[in-house]
């Protein structure tokens, strides 16, 4: 469920436009200059340029019905940490039927625009500054604590 922080409010835009497919919308909640990484093992090009971005948001309009299915685990006005599934049916070009993808994002706002977007694993543990990685869970369900650069955001 998402909330009250600026970071929430700018995501939620954001999850509404992608859901009217409206690029327009997309683009007016992103920076001109966002950034998007993706740090799975098998993950995306990077991004950059709101154009992009919003192109690489596109490619999810072959499904029938996409849906973004997320569960924010912390927030603050400038940061927002959630996992989430896309699910939906595909088209003919992928295949028909059923499918889910599930990722977490760490996505930083300022000025109520996203500026920038890391992608990761759905269960990843996000990565302290000396590289390695940890996950607490001080309740249910887990939430991603980012440690370090991300952390001193949250905090």
């Amino acid at each position: 469920m998402l909330g009250t922080t600026a970071s929430e409010q700018t995501w939620a835009e954001f999850a509404r436009c992608y859901a009217r497919q409206d690029s327009d919308g997309l683009k007016r909640s992103l920076s001109a200059e966002v950034s998007f990484s993706d740090h799975r093992s098998l993950g995306w090009d990077a991004v950059r340029g709101d154009e992009g971005y919003v192109a690489l948001m596109r490619t999810g309009w072959n499904a029938l019905d996409i849906r973004m299915e997320p569960e924010v685990l912390a927030a603050t006005d400038r940061v927002i940490a959630v996992r989430f599934r896309w699910t939906g049916t595909g088209d003919d070009d992928w295949g028909g039927g059923p499918f889910a993808l599930a990722v977490g994002h760490v996505t930083a706002v300022e000025n109520g625009r996203i500026v920038s977007v890391d992608q990761y694993d759905y269960d990843d543990r996000v990565p302290q500054p000396d590289n390695s990685c940890r996950r607490r869970k001080p309740r249910s369900p887990d939430y991603f604590i980012a440690e370090g650069v991300i952390w001193e955001q949250l905090s």
